[in-house]
């Protein structure tokens, strides 16, 4: 698969590249700041479970199924051990080798990684923080917390949490465990403290769990957003 890159530059690095003889070095440098790039983002195309020969379960019968460890033809590269490809792995685009674990396909430009081994890192990034979201957030990408949240005690009070009554938000706080909620009733625009610092979270200091990958990838870019 090709793929164009192009890249902007000023009028005196134009001029200087105009008269350089080689100039696969500089198609190197924007092959390899584009990559880089990708990296960064880790987008989750899916998440499959394989067969020991790189097939889904659910395809394994279908003779024609997609064998998602081939490189046209070979092995893709990588750190993994040929004899463990059995069991769930997520497919990300782009290159990805700072993982313990990962197999990188050059014919697509794409990655798998175990999700044991995907859940680790970017849990391992949260670790310790914080993020204040609304109403709106939540509705959008949590329903299980927005379920939470509506049907607890701990809420009360008659508000409705909805982006129509906004004012109240709820801090994530983030730990190996899992997540854990603190909830106020003022708006982020009328309080600069996190509910967390003068309340005890809900559910009796429990954490709940991670939840599924593509719930993990929600927190992440929360979290990384407010970096």
């Amino acid at each position: 698969m090709a793929r164009q890159i192009c890249v902007y530059v000023e009028d005196w690095q134009f001029e200087k590249l105009q008269k350089e003889g080689n100039k696969s070095e500089v198609a190197r440098k924007a092959f390899d700041l584009y990559y880089k790039k990708e990296e960064k983002e880790m987008k989750i195309i899916e998440t499959v479970e394989l067969t020991k020969s790189g097939v889904k379960v659910s395809d394994q019968d279908n003779p024609m199924a997609v064998r998602y460890f081939n490189d046209n033809g070979n092995l893709p590269d990588g750190n993994f051990d040929e004899s463990q490809i059995a069991g769930e792995w997520v497919h990300l685009e782009g290159k990805h080798t700072n993982l313990e674990t990962y197999a990188y396909r050059s014919i697509d430009n794409s990655t798998l990684v175990p999700v044991d081994i995907f859940r680790e890192k970017m849990i391992k990034e949260m670790e310790g923080e914080s993020v204040i979201v609304d109403a709106e957030w939540i509705e959008e990408n949590d329903p299980h917390l927005l379920d939470w949240i509506t049907s607890s005690n701990y809420w009360g009070r008659g508000y409705d949490f909805t982006p129509e009554r906004s004012e109240a938000i709820v801090e994530l706080q983030f730990d190996e465990e899992g997540v854990r909620y603190y909830g106020d009733f003022e708006s982020r625009e009328t309080s600069d403290k996190y509910p967390s610092q003068n309340q005890g979270p809900w559910g009796e200091d429990e954490w709940e769990d991670w939840g599924d990958i593509e719930q993990l990838k929600k927190y992440y870019l929360l979290v990384k957003n407010n970096g």
